[in-house]
């Protein structure tokens, strides 16, 4: 129990700097997601396969905003973080087959990841998987947000990997304005009628947000 005391006492003792620091942050901002490679297939039907181009239409008003959120933990220059960003993918050159192909209420890129500070900027990097909620009309098929975990629409379809850089401007207290670019690497399979689809993306993220965590000293 003494061993237990003391040991308290000297990390209350430790200067703040040695201290783990925490910061919850939320963002806003858009993609800008470069032509990839879309090969849909379907039962009986031979398969569609072209340079896919996608808008992000982050405010749509029937879907959910583009967005992230992170939460990390600093220790002086290093730290850790779980972070989601909700990445949105519209098809916007869609061959005669594709009435529509959307990934809107989400391309979902959950994060587990690692970053380094030097001054008020923080370098970024984390991997995670893709989580869909895709729609789309092939071929006059209707696929709906429906099925998935608990049939909510959502599957685990795949995985990912970004980099980024993230800079922090303090306003008052424990808050601050946080800006963000990010580059996305990831690859999912999701679901269509009768079939499924072949999904990368590769994209590049400007997001910001504000956050809450306390002033470090370094």
């Amino acid at each position: 129990m003494g061993g237990k005391i003391l040991a308290v006492t000297l990390l209350l003792m430790l200067p703040t700097t040695a201290r783990a620091q925490w910061a919850v942050e939320a963002f806003l901002g858009t993609a800008f997601s470069a032509p990839s490679n879309l090969t849909i297939r379907q039962a009986g039907e031979p398969d569609i396969s072209f340079t896919a181009h996608y808008a992000t239409k982050p405010i749509k008003s029937s879907s959910a905003p583009y967005y992230g959120l992170r939460i990390s933990r600093w220790w002086n220059r290093w730290g850790g973080f779980f972070d989601h960003l909700h990445h949105k993918l519209y098809l916007t050159n869609n061959p005669p087959e594709v009435e529509k192909f959307e990934v809107t209420y989400g391309y979902n890129l959950f994060s587990l990841g690692a970053g380094y500070r030097v001054g008020p900027w923080s370098f970024l990097a984390g991997a995670g998987p893709v989580i869909t909620n895709p729609t789309s009309t092939i071929r006059g098929d209707f696929k709906a947000h429906d099925g998935g975990i608990f049939g909510t629409g959502y599957y685990v379809d795949g995985a990912q990997l970004q980099l980024g850089i993230n800079r922090r401007f303090r306003v008052a207290g424990p808050f601050f304005l946080s800006a963000d670019v990010r580059g996305s690497f990831g690859w999912a399979r999701v679901n269509v009628v009768n079939g499924d689809a072949d999904v990368p993306n590769y994209a590049l993220h400007f997001l910001l947000g504000v956050g809450i965590g306390k002033r470090r000293s370094w």
